[in-house]
């Protein structure tokens, strides 16, 4: 027997355990934590010492966001004066914290930070002049962007600069442009190029057409022009976008930003273009293809749906899924082509295509089509059928769903209740929870989760979900808890905040957030000091949702 075992053992009954963690495990932080009453400014300050303490870079920006979004101004002023730690780690973090305080009381602070001797430190400080968004930064961003002798911070500075906008900016980031595009750094070059796209100054149009067009030897910069010029919006980039279509030797992942630019665009211009690299474009994760079929759907068409329709059989599943959303997109003019390929189809593939569209389109006229497949021999049609009542969501499927829970194969059953849990109907909750008595693990799980996401959580219910032996099953159930009333579930998931397994520490300090319930926060702030990063970061995430509301 392991030791999660023998640990998971001993909690039945009772499954909830008072004791410390295993002593491998204990925690090396700081106690900062001889604390009374839940507050925002007492949790901001146990929030610094865990930052400065974090070693896991990932929790680290958690907790830091978390520190930044729940600081009042007195605690604003010490974020600040830890800009100049020795530790460069925590300058970091500060300046990560300090992009989520409200207002703009940390901008200038922030400005002389650009000139941090750290790489890291400095860059940060420019992201976070991004975030904030204030003019006042202007000036230092455009000094840093002309200046600073570090590769690592110039293109930063130019994000930013494209991200707080207005004239100043655009003007220092169309002549980076000009003086870098032919031989200085291309990273700075495509980053700012980006920030000018950012900015939808059509003002710049001509400058990203020139860099578009003449600069086919710097892939980054041309692919960026292409999103630029796309996120512009602006119809006179289509004859330039077009050419590059019809050109030989053209880049797969160039034609791929083409086809995201022509769809930001969605003018009925680009359905031409679009059309050619859905016929001739590079397949696969990488590819064209399916980023064109999505810039279809925008443009909609019998041409389009007819391509579109088409890409349903390829063999490349990106391409079916990207075809599927696209005439999803499009709507109820899709029905009788899809119809028609329903009739003549024979590969399941094209078939379970398909009818996830007719899910998507919401029309109550496909349920016949979606009926017949429920009553196909293959498994995988059945169960797409059942996937695509559920998408549909209209009273006329459900009796079609209940059917499919006496399926003779798992898959379906599974599908089926997952169907229903998609409804969000309380009177189909009774055949759900008949299923609770099978043995089957992944089916109790999906059953938590649909009580969770449907608001039908029951105590009870959860309970028993809880003291079952797989790990998925009890993580569901805890998410589960989530959703029941301040009242109901608070106390069922503070008990399991010292479940000896991460998981369920995890999933009950996310659940906790949930319930809006401020009084639970001293529950919550002992595990900032759990040995397990994601449970650090959890109960980080928790507190500023318990106190603000706000996810970060």
């Amino acid at each position: 027997m392991s030791q999660r075992e023998r640990q998971e053992k001993e909690l039945r009954p009772p499954f909830y355990s008072n004791e410390a963690e295993p002593a491998a495990k204990q925690s090396t932080m700081p106690n900062a934590l001889h604390l009374t009453e839940p507050d925002a400014d007492r949790v901001v300050g146990v929030l610094a010492d865990m930052v400065k303490w974090e070693k896991d870079v990932a929790a680290a920006e958690t907790l830091g966001r978390s520190w930044g979004m729940l600081a009042s101004a007195r605690r604003v002023s010490e974020m600040i004066r830890h800009l100049s730690d020795s530790d460069p780690h925590f300058r970091q973090r500060a300046a990560l914290a300090l992009a989520h305080v409200p207002g703009n009381q940390a901008v200038a602070d922030l400005c002389k930070t650009l000139d941090d001797r750290n790489v890291g430190v400095a860059a940060q400080a420019a992201d976070s002049l991004g975030n904030v968004g204030d003019d006042l930064a202007v000036p230092y961003l455009i000094g840093a962007l002309n200046n600073d002798k570090r590769p690592t911070i110039r293109p930063r500075a130019a994000r930013a600069l494209g991200e707080i906008g207005g004239e100043r900016a655009f003007a220092a980031l169309l002549n980076t442009v000009r003086k870098e595009k032919e031989h200085g750094d291309e990273t700075l070059v495509a980053f700012a190029i980006e920030a000018l796209g950012a900015t939808k100054d059509r003002s710049a149009l001509g400058e990203l057409i020139s860099v578009f067009t003449q600069l086919h030897w710097r892939t980054n910069a041309v692919k960026a022009a292409a999103l630029s010029l796309g996120a512009i919006g602006d119809s006179s980039a289509i004859e330039h976008l077009e050419k590059y279509v019809e050109k030989e030797g053209r880049s797969a992942l160039e034609l791929k930003e083409v086809a995201t630019a022509l769809g930001l665009i969605a003018d009925d211009k680009c359905l031409e273009p679009l059309l050619e690299i859905v016929s001739h474009g590079w397949s696969g994760p990488l590819g064209s293809r399916a980023e064109a079929a999505i810039a279809l759907g925008k443009i909609g068409g019998n041409a389009a749906i007819d391509h579109l329709v088409r890409m349903l059989a390829d063999k490349h599943e990106c391409d079916r899924s990207a075809a599927a959303i696209a005439l999803g997109t499009i709507g109820s003019e899709t029905l009788q082509p899809l119809r028609d390929l329903l009739k003549n189809a024979s590969r399941p593939k094209t078939i379970e295509a398909a009818l996830t569209v007719l899910g998507r389109i919401g029309e109550p006229a496909a349920i016949d089509c979606l009926e017949r497949a429920c009553r196909d021999k293959r498994t995988s049609i059945r169960v797409a059928a059942v996937e695509a009542l559920g998408l549909l969501g209209k009273p006329e499927g459900t009796q079609l769903i209940l059917s499919s829970l006496q399926d003779r194969q798992f898959e379906v059953r599974f599908a089926a209740i997952n169907a229903l849990g998609n409804l969000h109907d309380p009177s189909v909750t009774e055949p759900i929870l008949t299923h609770l008595r099978l043995r089957s693990s992944s089916l109790r799980a999906l059953i938590a989760e649909i009580l969770s996401r449907s608001g039908l959580s029951e105590s009870s219910t959860t309970r028993q979900l809880i003291i079952g032996r797989a790990m998925k099953l009890r993580v569901a159930a805890a998410h589960a808890l989530g959703e029941l009333s301040a009242e109901r579930g608070a106390d069922e998931l503070i008990l399991l905040l010292r479940h000896p397994a991460f998981e369920m520490r995890t999933a009950a300090v996310s659940a906790i957030g949930k319930l809006g319930n401020a009084t639970v926060v001293e529950a919550v702030l002992p595990l900032l000091q759990d040995w397990n990063a994601t449970v650090r970061s959890s109960a980080a995430s928790a507190l500023v949702l318990l106190l603000v509301g706000e996810a970060t």
